[in-house]
């Protein structure tokens, strides 16, 4: 079985994601816990890796790549038996890019309501709290028109987005109640049910968020 090197730490949502779809195409992952806030994403060596100085970063082989929507695609492509979770067809495909472009926004919108108000230990802002109930929305939108994030079918989108939107619930439980968008709910119901690999990594998530709330590791 293959093995690639993935930087990163338990609590990030990227990184988790990443390695859920590592799995899900058979291939091992060697974890590099690896903390931005402690700056190591900005030592010299890790900047050779990745000079954005973000995680995930991955090491295939002596092949660097960051971004985990750039990183869960080339894993599919490389290492998948089918192309279920990153569809061949171009519509089908389309739909997952679209799916995966939103989860950065949306991402950049759970980190603005969730970390940001950890760290200075305040309540989220209004503007901040605003601007995920859209995405949320937006989110909800998109799930009440099909099963899964991007259709039918589970996909790479999936676990992106399940890691960004669950997210909202783990430092910061009770401020957004994911409960009253539906087809959400429904959606992180079916994915908790149906897919081992999500509540091994949810299980991973308390773990990483004990270590943040004990000394800030993030």
């Amino acid at each position: 079985m293959p093995t690639i090197t993935v930087y990163g730490n338990d609590l990030s949502p990227p990184a988790r994601a990443v390695r859920m779809v590592a799995e899900s195409v058979g291939v091992d992952v060697d974890l590099k816990r690896t903390y931005p806030l402690r700056g190591e994403c900005k030592k010299p060596e890790y900047l050779k890796m990745n000079p954005m100085h973000q995680i995930p970063t991955i090491n295939d082989g002596g092949f660097f790549l960051s971004d985990s929507h750039a990183i869960a695609t080339y894993l599919v492509d490389k290492y998948a038996k089918n192309d279920s979770l990153y569809p061949k067809d171009v519509l089908k495909r389309s739909i997952v890019h679209e799916r995966l472009f939103f989860d950065v926004s949306l991402y950049t919108k759970v980190l603005n309501f969730v970390i940001g108000p950890l760290l200075l230990k305040k309540e989220p802002t209004d503007e901040s709290r605003n601007s995920l109930v859209d995405g949320l929305e937006t989110a909800e939108r998109f799930l009440t028109a099909s099963k899964f994030i991007a259709g039918d079918s589970l996909t790479i989108a999936d676990y992106c987005l399940y890691c960004s939107i669950t997210f909202v619930d783990f430092p910061q439980k009770g401020q957004i109640d994911l409960s009253k968008y539906k087809s959400i709910q429904r959606w992180i119901d079916l994915l908790q049910k149906t897919s081992p690999l999500v509540k091994k990594y949810d299980q991973f998530a308390e773990k990483g968020l004990k270590i943040f709330l004990e000394d800030g590791k993030y």
